[in-house]
């Protein structure tokens, strides 16, 4: 893989990796890290137009019960929901994920939460993020985010496998996205919050994918309005990310 997609995130990753090898330095051996957030690649690497898969669900689904991502080529969003993952079509279709599947970006942990609250009255996705962000144990770190609940209305979106020379994700979400609006579902919202220092590495701020409980509807979240329910809160110790130009070479 050609130097030249290093440049811009490369920096960041550096410190990532950095920080995580002190840690692993100091520790012994036989500790487990429980609190951990494992990404495939950087986003700023899928958000570039890197799209063929680098490692298959088989491996990732070994580092995590909980976490969202995409599939080879971009075909579809991918909600992990309880050791179960899933796939959500551009047709809106859902579909078990079997190992085999690869993915160029995933983020995945095992979810114990920090925190869990009770809502008891209807907050749109404005209101819940502005929430979330006051009760949040740190906002300098990743925490991974769990709503689940009764959903007066939602809004998600999948996107279809991409032709090569592929484009970047802006473009393909701008011009192919495909968005399915629905209301008075049962459902659970998943996926993390990232802190502004690791843009590059992830998407600051929220990014969180849905799925209804009868597991026939979901995809990227990209609105909602929230009845009732509960938000469970994660704040993680640490974060591991793989090298997919290791996998390229």
């Amino acid at each position: 893989m050609r130097k030249e997609h290093l440049l811009g995130f490369g920096a960041a990753i550096a410190i990532v990796f950095f920080v995580y090898a002190a840690l692993a330095s100091v520790m012994p051996a036989e500790t487990e890290i429980t609190d951990t957030v494992y990404q495939s690649a950087p986003f700023e690497w899928l958000s570039k137009g890197n799209y063929n898969g680098t490692i298959s669900y088989a491996e990732i689904l070994e580092h995590g019960d909980t976490g969202l991502g995409t599939f080879d080529k971009l075909d579809g969003e991918m909600i992990l929901i309880d050791g179960f993952a899933y796939r959500v079509a551009n047709d809106g279709t859902v579909h078990a994920v079997t190992g085999e599947m690869t993915t160029p970006f995933a983020e995945i942990t095992y979810f114990n939460p920090d925190l869990v609250v009770k809502i008891d009255h209807p907050m749109n996705y404005s209101e819940i993020k502005d929430y979330i962000s006051e009760i949040l144990p740190s906002d300098a770190t990743i925490s991974t985010i769990r709503l689940d609940g009764l959903f007066s209305e939602t809004l998600t979106r999948s996107v279809p496998a991409q032709d090569y020379p592929y484009r970047p994700l802006e473009e393909v979400i701008s011009d192919e996205q495909t968005t399915f609006p629905n209301s008075n579902v049962k459902g659970t919202a998943i996926g993390f919050y990232h802190p502004e220092y690791m843009t590059g590495v992830n998407a600051e701020g929220f990014h969180l994918h849905f799925i209804s409980e009868d597991r026939n509807y979901g995809g990227h979240l990209l609105d909602l309005t929230m009845e009732s329910g509960t938000i469970a809160i994660d704040s993680e110790d640490s974060y591991t990310m793989m090298n997919p130009w290791a996998k390229d070479e």
